[in-house]
């Protein structure tokens, strides 16, 4: 242990060092004044320093304060021939470790400097400790990010995206998605070696997009490319410039090569709402699949949106919803989106019924593909005679679709009936504590603490195994079982209380959410008094 010494008494100097210098495992240096105090513990670089208050020039106080700033880790002593308060005081906020008063009592100095040396131990395995855990958190925070951006992508709920903030250790209100492509040359000779270099160049572009924006990229060397730009932006501002500012920064920081010259960018629109944020991946790339030659950014806010778009774009969302709940055997969530589409679907102009049959088609066959890869091997297999069957009947939309339905819903309930059968023994633990007090109060954490888990691993496993958020599930539990009361006469007031609501204005309103309709009218339909 290095220890610097100072005090303008000679005799004082002479004694501490006298004291210390038998001691093992000490290395002394002294100074005679604050200022080469100073000076010392630059070159010196002391573990401790015992420092008189009084000298000539700097005093002890002023030294300490400068020498705290140059070593941030060193421990200080004080040395004082008075007992003085306001000393005391000011030693107290240099964080100084003892305040020795003169003459110095020789067993009493060793023992602080035994102190000491067990204090500067600590410290340094406080560091190694702190070390090791920030060494571990850089090599897990990639992994982190990548399935933030994959929650982002498909569905987060809000609970995660703020969970998610916490690990990633910065705050954001919004964001966008920013997807890059790189047009390749299939005139190319040597065309896996030009591949070999786009997908270099994507990573070098990445690299350069962090260092000029706090960013979240996806899977590398994939073409497109796509990132996600967090933001912490006030209601007022300018959507457009702010995109505008990315779009053409980024343009002007390209890596250098022929290859940027094919690079074109497409993004989505800023939203604030984490449960929409997903909208704007599919809006960067639908950006990208309209850009023209020699456009270089493409907005996905400027893109024309014809009568057809539009109901194209809401007749692909909802069948990314149904796929989506579909997964997780949610069938509650299916039967709401067939509900949805077929409603959608009768909105839709008759010219446009060659392209609502083919849309119907991939959603069948598309479902089936998800149905067989989360159900398993001993899925029916559907016959040509089988869809040539639903399809006989295009000129009745209506059938094809309500064929179609009927398929999804056995889909979905083969589903439900495996996961069912393999779910994690964690979630089937919580989920019947949920199942059996739904209509009381409990929150995530208190869940957490019954089935002994953290509150982010059991989030993080309902949303896996579940489809769903843990908030989501108790709103579907709830919404459930109010239909089977509703069905059974019970007023919505009655309703509320029985499914764990105060508020039946809050209820009916959730309801009305949830299906569409307010509880009142469900019941009215059910019951034919319409």
């Amino acid at each position: 242990m290095k220890i610097l010494v100072a005090d303008d008494e000679l005799i004082m100097l002479e004694s501490v060092c006298k004291i210390l210098r038998h001691e093992e495992g000490l290395v002394l240096e002294t100074a005679r004044t604050g200022r080469e105090a100073i000076e010392k513990a630059e070159t010196f670089k002391p573990d401790l320093v015992i420092m008189d208050i009084k000298m000539p020039g700097i005093n002890g106080l002023e030294a300490l304060a400068e020498i705290r700033r140059l070593i941030p880790s060193a421990v200080f002593i004080i040395l004082s021939a008075y007992d003085n308060f306001s000393y005391a005081q000011e030693a107290i906020n240099l964080n100084v470790f003892s305040y020795l008063v003169k003459p110095i009592n020789k067993s009493e100095l060793l023992q602080i400097i035994n102190k000491v040396r067990n204090r500067i131990e600590q410290i340094k395995r406080e560091r190694q400790k702190d070390l090791e855990l920030r060494e571990k958190y850089k090599k897990i925070i990639p992994f982190i990010e990548s399935e933030f951006l994959h929650n982002l992508v498909n569905g987060i709920s809000r609970s995660q995206f703020y969970e998610y903030q916490k690990l990633l250790g910065f705050n954001f209100t919004s964001g966008f998605f920013l997807a890059i492509s790189l047009l390749e040359e299939t005139t190319n000779q040597n065309y896996d070696e030009y591949i070999y270099q786009v997908r270099e160049y994507l990573v070098l572009l990445a690299e350069n997009i962090r260092h000029l924006f706090k960013c979240f990229v996806g899977p590398l060397k994939t073409n497109p490319l796509t990132v996600f730009f967090p933001l912490a932006i006030d209601p007022g501002e300018d959507f457009k410039e702010i995109l505008e500012n990315y779009g053409q920064k980024i343009l002007k920081h390209l890596p250098p090569g022929d290859i940027g010259r094919g690079i074109v960018l497409g993004l989505g629109e800023i939203y604030s709402d984490p449960t929409k944020v997903k909208q704007s991946y599919y809006e960067a790339l639908q950006a990208l699949n309209y850009s023209r030659w020699g456009e270089r950014i493409v907005y996905y806010q400027d893109l024309p949106k014809s009568s057809c778009l539009l109901w194209e774009d809401q007749l692909l969302a909802y069948f990314q919803e149904g796929w989506n709940a579909l997964s997780f055997g949610n069938s509650t969530k299916v039967q709401l989106l067939l509900d949805k589409l077929e409603f959608l679907l009768f909105q839709i102009s008759e010219e446009h019924k060659d392209q609502i049959l083919f849309h119907l088609l991939n959603f069948y066959f598309t479902s089936y593909r998800i149905t067989k890869e989360n159900y398993g091997l001993n899925l029916f297999v559907p016959s040509y005679e089988r869809i040539a069957t639903m399809f006989q009947s295009s000129n009745n939309l209506k059938k094809v679709f309500s064929l179609i339905a009927a398929e999804i819903k056995l889909m979905v309930n083969s589903v439900k009936e495996n996961r069912e059968k393999n779910i994690n023994s964690v979630i089937r633990e919580a989920k019947a504590i949920i199942d059996h007090n739904y209509d009381k109060h409990i929150s995530l954490e208190e869940l957490a603490d019954m089935v002994n888990v953290s509150s982010f691993y059991l989030s993080r496993l309902f949303k896996e195994e579940l489809g769903e958020s843990f908030s989501e599930y108790i709103t579907r539990l709830r919404m459930e079982k109010a239909i089977e009361l509703l069905a059974k006469g019970q007023s919505v007031k009655e309703c509320c209380f029985l499914v764990g609501y105060n508020d039946p204005n809050y209820f009916s309103r959730l309801f009305k959410k949830y299906f569409g309709v307010t509880p009142s009218d469900w019941a009215r339909k059910q019951t034919g008094n319409e």
